[in-house]
């Protein structure tokens, strides 16, 4: 039994189930995760005990080491697939980041680290020419547990907690606001609008305030040139001003005035402006590079001994 277990035809039937798995990966039926899992499992089990058992790949060094590398690189990708993260967030200057804005895909054994070790946005630079196109970009973060910020750029990305950071397109502008209760309490926030790049014609969000059951809109109407606000680098813009819709009525409001709602008033201080990140997170990788590159060079010294023995044959035999 362990002989078929550890044998070759159990590798192809590993392989084919392997191969089945993509299928469905493909046609975004199931995740890589769990489609991929049966064939992974089956070709592992047949690798750690092709190891155990098989003498040829116990009594020749090279071939061994070869073997125990490819099994790390299996365990690697299963590791990476059970915790890594794929995300984004949206950074306004000045606030801190605890967690991401949004997911895109991650493990299922994935936690959090930015709530421990959260990070401030500081300020950023986006630059463009004349004609709208997008130039460099240079953002600073400050990790809690660093002493000095780390500069992001079109080209530098950021390791932050274990985190990938990388500049995405987009850019916009956040609404400071500050909620004040008929109770006394002050709540105050940012309100993210959305992004420049790919809605600058809809720059408005639905507000949801603390015991407010009515539907409330808020907007910001941009009136300077948009190239006044983009070149030479993204800032905000002079002249603007807001729209707060609240059921059928509707209230235009400058910065720094407020409106009564019922239940308490709301203040519109200032925008500020935010910039986007794609996230990506995998502790696994490094394990994975390191494997392949001890089973690459194992491999290579397994074949580089072959051939210097099929050399020492052949010349016996003449």
């Amino acid at each position: 039994m362990l002989g078929w277990l550890s044998g070759l035809p159990l590798t192809l039937f590993g392989l084919t189930l392997l191969l089945l798995g993509v299928f469905p990966v493909v046609t975004s039926n199931l995740s890589a995760t769990v489609s991929l899992a049966p064939g992974f499992g089956v070709l592992a089990v047949n690798l750690m005990l092709a190891i155990l058992v098989r003498e040829k790949i116990r009594h020749n060094l090279p071939l061994l080491v070869f073997h125990i590398a490819l099994l790390l690189i299996m365990l690697s990708v299963v590791v990476s697939r059970l915790t890594y993260f794929k995300g984004w967030a949206i950074m306004s200057e000045n606030e801190t980041l605890r967690q991401s804005t949004g997911i895109i895909n991650q493990g299922p054994w994935h936690r959090s680290k930015l709530n421990s070790m959260p990070v401030l946005q500081q300020s950023f630079l986006a630059y463009f020419d004349e004609e709208g196109r997008r130039l460099d970009t240079e953002s600073w973060l400050q990790p809690f547990d660093a002493k000095e910020a780390i500069l992001i750029t079109n080209k530098k990305t950021a390791d932050v907690a274990g985190y990938q950071f990388t500049i995405s397109n987009n850019l916009g502008f956040s609404v400071d606001l500050t909620w004040i209760s008929i109770q006394g309490d002050i709540i105050r926030g940012l309100l993210q609008m959305p992004s420049q790049i790919s809605q600058p014609e809809t720059q408005g969000r639905k507000l949801i305030l603390p015991d407010i059951t009515d539907d409330i809109w808020l907007g910001l109407e941009i009136e300077s040139a948009r190239k006044s606000f983009f070149y030479p680098y993204f800032s905000i813009p002079d002249h603007f001003y807001f729209t707060v819709v609240v059921g059928s009525e509707s209230q235009q409001l400058k910065l720094g005035e407020s409106i009564d709602l019922f239940g308490g008033t709301l203040i519109l201080n200032n925008i500020v402006p935010w910039i986007g990140y794609e996230m990506y997170y995998d502790p696994a990788i490094y394990f994975l590079l390191i494997a392949s590159i001890i089973a690459v060079i194992a491999l290579g010294y397994f074949l580089n001994q072959r051939l210097g023995d099929s050399h020492w044959i052949q010349e016996n035999e003449q």
